[in-house]
């Protein structure tokens, strides 16, 4: 984050521009550790699949299962996805109501909120 933000200034520093690519191609969060948010639409476009799971099943537990059998046909890779993405985002939310720096902003804590 901090070699992010130095080459965003203009800095010398050793982030790479392939090094940028993947962590942006995994949705990495270069959230600054002052706590001022940068919005990536890898954020927005998970709380969206968030949304839709909610329509659909009613609730926002989304199961973690990994795929063990090679024959099974209702592992989905995507929805392994989503739910790191929600147990990564749960933990911030702790994180941050025990009083932590973390990159969870209230605009974000708010959007996840008014899903359920």
């Amino acid at each position: 984050r901090a070699l992010f933000q130095k080459r965003k200034k203009g800095e010398k520093n050793g982030l790479l521009k392939w090094r940028i690519k993947r962590l942006e191609q995994i949705d990495f969060d270069f959230t600054s550790t002052s706590g001022k948010a940068v919005d990536f639409r890898g954020w927005n476009a998970k709380l969206q699949k968030l949304k839709e799971y909610k329509d659909r099943f009613g609730h926002c537990r989304v199961p973690a299962r990994k795929k063990k059998d090679p024959n099974d046909t209702t592992h989905d890779p995507e929805l392994l996805s989503l739910a790191k993405w929600v147990e990564h985002q749960r933990g911030m939310y702790w994180k941050r109501a025990r009083g932590e720096k973390n990159a969870l902003s209230d605009e974000r804590i708010a959007a996840l909120e008014a899903i359920g």
